[in-house]
This record gives structure tokens, sequence and C-alpha cells, in this order.
């Protein structure tokens, strides 16, 4: 009986103790909440920037030296600012007006012949940018010419409170039978920088996207898109890159709407080149076009040829508008050349033209923008 007794009592112990437990945890909490609405107020940032009021240069055609003093464009805002060359004139108080054109108007040799006439007639002036510390990035545009001011006018990105220098420059004849003045306007643009330049939504066509490989690592595309001419070059997985080699025709191509407007971008890395079409790449739209060379240490292009580390991939951008051409490696500008060249098609094209020479190329994330002018 008392067993039982001790039993029922820690039964009734337990009991009470839950039932304890069940009235505490509805009984009214102890402590309250308030909420205090805390508005704050972010005045805006001022743009605190200054550039010279006014410089001079100094031509010398017997040398065709320039000489010149740098601008120093000093920010004194508390964040970073773009900075763009908006536009560049013939002021209205120069006693000498000539027209401002395009430096690849004309090549370095056709420059230095040209007569007096069109020397007194036709200049190109632009605005270079030098390196420094104080360049949030790398610099967008290192030199602007007047010609290029509304495709792609942005030089860089100072930083907060940057201190950087830019500098005239110029091409001209140099027939000059007296002494002339010019005077221009460099109007500077500047702005809070809102980040790095994306397009890649831009490029409408990415070869990747069209690609069947088959086994043996030959490469075809679905129909309508990209076409291999000639043998077919294989495709290595392992580095995502098409592989041009041999001594036989071996290209592709991509049909291109009536456009005379494009942009076309790739990383190649070129071995070998014994022809120039050995390995090369081009925009082509009927009667204008323009091609790049890719040899192991540089290219051709136009009349630009730029050296470069040979035996790695580098990207190059081309983008064509109307006859002129801007040129880009690995994200820099490197200039501007006439799209001359008029073999009837309209086509982008890559590889290898030619069943001359030989070549030994790769090519890599090959896209492009038919109708997009894609200046960096």
């Amino acid at each position: 009986m008392a067993k039982h007794l001790r039993k029922s009592t820690r039964t009734k112990i337990t009991s009470s103790f839950l039932l304890g437990t069940m009235v505490l945890s509805i009984a009214t909490p102890s402590f309250a909440q308030e909420t205090t609405k805390v508005i704050g107020t972010f005045e805006a940032t001022i743009l605190d920037v200054s550039v010279p009021a006014t410089s001079t240069f100094i031509y010398n055609p017997n040398t065709e030296q320039m000489t010149t003093q740098n601008l120093d464009v000093v920010s004194n805002t508390n964040a970073p600012i773009y900075m763009n060359m908006e536009e560049i004139n013939v002021s209205e108080e120069s006693s000498w007006k000539p027209n401002l054109i395009a430096p690849a108007t004309y090549t370095s040799e056709q420059w230095r012949n040209l007569t007096t006439d069109k020397t007194s007639k036709e200049v190109a002036l632009g605005v270079h940018a030098l390196d420094g510390e104080n360049w949030l990035f790398d610099i967008e545009n290192p030199t602007i010419w007047s010609s290029e001011t509304v495709s792609k006018n942005k030089v860089g990105t100072l930083k907060n409170h940057g201190i950087v220098e830019v500098q005239p420059v110029l091409k001209s004849g140099n027939a000059i039978p007296s002494q002339n003045i010019l005077t221009t306007n460099y109007i500077f643009e500047f702005g809070l920088e809102e980040g790095k330049h994306d397009d890649s939504d831009k490029f409408t066509v990415d070869i990747n996207k069209d690609l069947q490989v088959q086994s043996n690592g030959i490469v075809a595309f679905e129909p309508g898109t990209w076409q291999v001419v000639g043998s077919s070059p294989k495709y290595l997985s392992s580095e995502g890159a098409f592989h041009v080699a041999g001594a036989s025709l071996s290209y592709y191509q991509y049909n291109l709407p009536v456009l005379d407007t494009a942009t076309f971008e790739l990383k190649a890395k070129t071995l070998s080149n014994v022809a120039n079409l050995n390995s090369s790449m081009s925009i082509e739209t009927g009667g204008t076009g323009v091609r790049m060379y890719f040899y192991p240490d540089k290219i051709e292009v136009g009349n630009i040829t730029h050296y470069l580390t040979g035996n790695e991939y580098h990207t190059y951008r081309i983008v064509k508008e109307g006859a002129i051409a801007t040129i880009y490696v690995d994200g820099e500008y490197i200039g501007e050349t006439p799209a001359t060249i008029n073999y009837g098609y309209y086509r982008f094209f890559f590889g290898d033209g030619t069943s001359g020479g030989s070549s030994d190329a790769y090519f890599k994330d090959i896209r492009i923008a038919p109708g997009e002018a894609l200046h960096l």
C-alpha cells in the first residue's frame, strides 16, 4: 500500500509540475516592444573638379615634334568620378579655322605629303591620357580624337580626390608657309562613376550556342548559323578553342545582314602564320570591310601594326562603323583604320583563308553584335 502511494504521489507531483509549466507559458509577458522610426537624409555629393582655363602647344613641321603642356585634372570630389572628352572644336576667336578630321583619314606617309592647301584646311586634334596611380580602373580610351567624341568619349575614372594628367595630340600636314595660331576648345564632362562597363548582353551571336562537336573533335553548327569552309578545324574541349592548323583552307563564317555597323570580338593565340590570310578575322559589309591578321608577336590591320606578347591568348575587338574600324586589344584602344577591303561579302570571318602557306592558330570566345558599335 505504501509503495502504491509513493508512486501515486510522484505521479501527482509530476502532473502538478506540468500544470505549472502550462500556466507559466500562457501568462502575460513581462516585457513590451516599441518602435522608433529613424529617418536619415543623405545629401547629394558635390562635384568639385578643376582643369586649366588655358594651355598651349607648339608644332614644329620641320621635325614633326609637338611640344605641349600637360593638363592637370584635379578632383576635390569625395567619391570616384568619370571623365569624358565631350567635344573638341575650333574656337570662334581662332585666326585659323581648319576642319577637324579623323587621323585615319590619311596614312602617316600621306599626312607628310599633304599640300599647303590640304594642310591649311585639315587637322586632326585629340587628347591623350597619361598613366598614373589616381585612375580607379585602367584608362578606358587612352587617346580620343575630335571625330570620336560621339561614339567613345570616356577617358577613364578618377579616384576620390585624384589628380591625373592629359595632353593634346595632333596630326597635321607639314606644308605650313607661315606661322598660324589655332585656338581650340576642349570640353570635358565629369560625373559620379556608376560602375564598370558591361556590354555582354549586346552580343546577340555566340558561336558556342550553335556549336555541335562530334566524337572525333570535328565541329558542325546549327543550320543557318556558322558555316565551315574547307577542311573542318578541330574543337579542343579542354581549352574551349577552335584549332586551325596545316596548309589547307579552313575557316568559319557567319553571314551578316546588310548592315554597315558591327562589332566582332574573339580571343586568339597564333603560333605560326606564313601568309597573312593563314590566321585572320574580318567584318565584311559589301563595299567596305576590315581584316585583322594574326602573327605570333603582332597583329596587322589596315595601317596599324601592334606588337604584343606571343604564345598566349589575347582578346581582339573590331568595331566597324561605315568606312572606319576601331581596334581594341585586351580591352585597350589601339587605333582607327579605314575599312577599305571589298570582297563583296556580308559576313564575319575567322580562321585560315588560303591554301597557301600554313597556320597554327587557336580561336575561342567568339561573339558578334550585328548593327552595334560597342566601344570600350
